[in-house]
């Protein structure tokens, strides 16, 4: 049996806030064994699709969206790997039609689960002082920040083979060179 090709599209932090959350991620995963990992707001989880279309389609959503400012709403963390700790995002109007754009571009269907989050750990159950870490956190963390780009990332199981195709200036046509993190 096959895998599936799959791939994600994310809202990427603004320049300042990617380095502040960069730094905290890098810090915990290495607390922690987990896999360090880009900054990143999940806009939708699993796409499948050629690599053409979706990156042409990715574009033309790029130039549909615009900057949005997002705002935390706490901490938490659950038993599922990419969701072990994070900091949970407030459900605003604008990032929610983001989210319904995005999932009518893709033909992925709206999800009335979609939960807007900014991992900082990942891993299985690993973080086991989370009072302690929200309290240290809090002070690390911007509270508010802007996202101003849209990344198609093909993933796979292993976070350390996930592997940028593209990345759009939201508002623009524009596709940035694709770095390697």
């Amino acid at each position: 049996m096959s895998e599936v090709t799959r791939y994600a599209l994310w809202l990427l932090p603004d320049a300042a806030a990617s380095d502040t959350v960069g730094e905290v991620i890098g810090r915990l995963s290495a607390r922690y064994h987990g896999p360090r990992f880009a900054p990143h707001v999940t806009l939708l989880g699993w796409v499948t699709g050629s690599e053409q279309q979706l990156t042409k389609t990715t574009v033309q959503l790029a130039q549909q969206l615009r900057v949005l400012s997002l705002r935390g709403a706490g901490f938490d963390g659950e038993q599922y790997y990419f969701r072990c700790f994070y900091l949970k995002l407030e459900t605003s109007r604008e990032l929610m039609q983001a989210h319904e754009q995005a999932s009518a571009a893709f033909n992925a269907g709206h999800s009335s689960d979609y939960l807007p989050h900014l991992s900082l750990v990942y891993g299985q159950g690993t973080v086991t002082d989370k009072p302690a870490l929200r309290q240290e956190l809090v002070t690390s963390l911007p509270v508010q920040f802007a996202v101003d780009r849209l990344q198609l990332v093909h993933i796979t199981v292993s976070v350390a083979d996930w592997r940028v195709v593209t990345t759009c200036t939201l508002g623009s046509a524009s596709q940035l060179p694709v770095q390697l993190t």
